[in-house]
């Protein structure tokens, strides 16, 4: 009998030290996640200091070669008046995470090698790619590149849509599915920005994709013709658009534009 009692608290003992021992460990992984996330936040706000502080360098509030002694290690460069929109303040931090590069593609068909800065947005639907072609020093490669990508690891240039001349697109890419009465199919809308002394353009553009290797023109340059007095309508050719969005409710399509001297909300039954 007391074999058994001797056993039994054995048994004991060993389940009550294999339980301390649990709480042990787990009170130590629980201080170092705890270290761990300190660190983390003590690194992005490392950073974000680094960006106000080149902000200021671009501002000239404070000397190019100054340092904040608390950054070591804090990105500087960030600084260099080429970077995107003049400044690094109020852009997003970088990151990579959970990502996988699968392929890469350059579409070249229609005027040869991309350059820098010529792709502006781009939007996806339905296993295809619509990629603005924007700024570069000719103005001649305005319009929408098509590129199949139903393959992610093969993608293929499917075709382009080229721009009105003169014009080309810029942050302004989307893809609906309309059903209204006068309009079933798939949607694709642009907005336009002139790059040359032309009348025509502006406003936005307005594809219809249902098939992306063979789109229809349905609009183009049509949007905004006011003076900068709030009016919407003038004699004037169609304001530059910065960007557009489109939706359904309804049987109605609505557009909403942004350009240079308001925002405008299209209707239409198309």
């Amino acid at each position: 009998m007391r074999s058994w009692a001797a056993l039994a608290l054995a048994t004991l003992a060993l389940g009550g030290l294999a339980a301390l021992t649990t709480t042990v460990g787990a009170q130590e992984r629980h201080k170092g996640t705890q270290q761990a996330k300190k660190q983390r936040l003590k690194m992005k706000t490392a950073r974000v200091q680094a960006l106000r502080d080149a902000q200021r360098r671009d501002d000239g509030d404070i000397a190019p070669d100054q340092k904040n002694p608390a950054l070591e290690g804090a990105v500087d460069a960030m600084s260099d008046p080429g970077h995107q929109h003049g400044g690094a303040l109020g852009h997003l931090l970088p990151t990579r995470k959970n990502a996988k590069l699968v392929s890469k593609l350059s579409p070249t068909d229609q005027f040869g090698d991309i350059v820098e800065g010529q792709i502006a947005d781009l939007a996806v639907f339905k296993g295809y790619a619509y990629l603005n072609s924007w700024s570069e020093p000719t103005c001649t490669r305005g319009g929408t590149y098509v590129v199949d990508i139903k393959r992610p690891d093969r993608p293929v240039q499917a075709g382009f849509i080229p721009a009105l001349e003169g014009n080309y697109h810029g942050e302004g890419a989307q893809v609906v599915r309309l059903n209204t009465d006068k309009f079933q199919g798939d949607l694709l809308a642009v907005n336009n920005e002139r790059c040359a002394d032309v009348e025509a353009g502006g406003g936005f553009d307005l594809y219809d994709v249902s098939n992306p290797r063979k789109p229809k023109t349905l609009v183009q340059g049509f949007g905004d013709t006011g003076p900068d007095d709030g009016s919407l309508v003038g004699d004037e050719p169609a304001n530059d658009s910065h960007s557009v969005f489109v939706w359904k409710d309804g049987k109605k399509a609505y557009l909403f534009t942004s350009t240079t001297s308001s925002c405008t909300t299209s209707t239409s039954s198309t």
